[in-house]
């Protein structure tokens, strides 16, 4: 369904390999005949496990603070075995997250961790896997819900981890825009309106990230670590790009036993959120009486601490916001969700708003168009509140005593406009929208003889860019509301 599939396969056919060798070993292992065993040397190692306590591990409070340049945030995170033998654990995984724009996020998670003994000690090392159910709380107020799937390897200097991400396929709109605009057709103006949504989504994906450690003195470890993250919708850009950390890890810290602080740095870069840097520190905290442990080898104390440390995982719920600022349509972009186009309606009069050329000599089937002008006569009794009769100069004077009253006869919101002595105007419309005509020449003439007036005006009428001569009054009108002559 998104090109995160691709990527996932070619995950699982790089680990597939390292967990099979892995799972390989321990029937190597005990692959030894009665008697091979009898002559073998007793692990005392192992026999004091078996002897151990079967609570071998505590419930531990992890406490991580981190400090971004644009983003600072806390985790609370309790880990709590629920059972557990000498060499394995089932535990529950809590966590709740805050960052300063008050997006909120909460994990559970269970998983099981098993320390593989290999006889002499040096290479022991713990499998795990977990799952979490994840719900977010975007800075939107908008709500996530989200599956996380993870396995890990574990020894006492190296770690490999991969995690999937399968979030609910929701979406909400964070923002609205809408542009409009106007054409003529025929003698209709028709107005355009494209509305657009700007909205967030959560993202599925999957991460894989390889650590090493050095001992620094007795207790204390410095980690490396290298790994790569993949986040994609079909509706977004990828989220994908290296992440590199740095982890010093100060055990027994504050003379605190079995604690341990660790201090971080991390840094990110993908195309969609940039290089990120973050600083952090995380301390874990030990809960209850400290379990007996067998006295063995300080690397095997080592291995056993493993597993109560935190599961690595990302520490959100991946989301992606459309940018409303941005080009509609484009990547990121708002999504345009309907175009509709109907006739330009004048809101003073509730009327479809129409635009008819006029000549003197106009054709008597003439469409009222540019290039088909119709007659004065005709346009009077064709047009309605609210329209346009745009006068051209192209035959000569208009006389107006064809019409009805032998004047012409303004409606309401009507607009009588020429050019006016330049070369092509521009018409204002209702809604703030304006309309070019840019061929017409020639300031058009309205005329008649002496007897009637020209032009008589009603409310809200325009007469501009024209010239009235003859009758008895170039324009009459009485109480008439805001008329423009200009």
């Amino acid at each position: 369904m998104y090109r995160t599939s691709s990527k996932l396969a070619i995950l699982v056919v790089v680990l597939c390999p390292a967990l099979e060798i892995c799972f390989l070993v321990q029937p190597a292992i005990a692959d030894y005949s009665i008697e091979q065993l009898r002559d073998k040397p007793v692990d005392t190692r192992q026999q004091n496990i078996e002897n151990t306590a079967v609570e071998n591990w505590r419930p531990y409070f992890h406490l991580t603070p981190k400090v971004g340049e644009d983003r600072r945030l806390g985790r609370f995170n309790l880990l709590y075995p629920l059972s557990q033998s000498p060499d394995s654990m089932l535990f529950t995984d809590l966590r709740v997250t805050f960052d300063n724009d008050d997006a909120r996020e909460g994990n559970m998670g269970l998983g099981y961790r098993r320390i593989v003994t290999t006889g002499d000690g040096d290479d022991d090392w713990i499998w795990g896997v977990y799952g979490f159910y994840d719900r977010l709380e975007s800075s939107h107020s908008n709500t996530f819900d989200q599956g996380t799937f993870g396995a890990e390897l574990l020894t006492g200097d190296f770690e490999l981890r991969t995690n999937f991400y399968f979030p609910d396929n929701k979406s909400y709109v964070i923002g609205h825009n809408a542009t409009s605009s106007i054409s003529l057709s025929g003698t209709t103006i028709m107005e355009r309106t494209l509305s657009f949504e700007a909205y967030e989504r959560s993202l599925p994906g999957f991460d894989v990230e390889v650590g090493y450690g050095f001992d620094i003195g007795r207790k204390d470890k410095i980690w490396f670590y290298g790994g790569y993250f993949y986040f994609d919708h079909r509706d977004t850009p990828e989220i994908e790009g290296p992440r590199l950390r740095l982890q010093y890890e100060w055990n027994d810290a504050f003379g605190v036993s079995d604690s341990t602080l660790a201090f971080g740095i991390e840094i990110q870069r993908d195309d969609v959120r940039q290089t990120q840097t973050f600083a952090g520190v995380t301390w874990s905290i030990p809960i209850g009486t400290r379990p007996k442990s067998p006295k063995d080898s300080a690397r095997w104390r080592s291995i056993r601490s493993r597993m109560t440390r935190p599961v690595v995982r990302d520490i959100d719920v991946v989301t992606f916001a459309d940018d409303i600022t941005k080009a509609p349509g484009s990547k990121g972009g708002p999504k345009m969700v309907s175009n509709c186009e109907a006739p330009l309606v004048d809101p003073a009069t509730d009327q479809q708003v129409d635009m008819y050329f006029v000549t003197a000599n106009g054709s008597a089937a003439g469409e009222g168009t540019q290039v088909d002008p119709m007659t004065i006569v005709q346009a009077e009794a064709s047009s309605g509140a609210s329209d346009v009769l745009f006068l051209l100069n192209d035959d000569g004077d208009i006389d107006v005593s064809g019409t009805s009253d032998g004047s012409l006869t303004l409606k309401p919101y009507q607009q009588i406009l020429g050019v006016g002595s330049g070369t092509g105007t521009v018409v204002s419309l209702p809604k703030d929208y304006t309309l070019a005509v840019s061929t017409a020449t020639g300031r058009p003439t309205l005329t008649r003889p002496i007897g009637d007036d020209v032009v008589a005006v009603f409310s809200h009428n325009t007469l501009d860019g024209i010239t009235i001569s003859g009758g008895n009054n170039g324009v009459y009108g009485l109480n008439v509301d805001n008329p423009a002559l200009n």
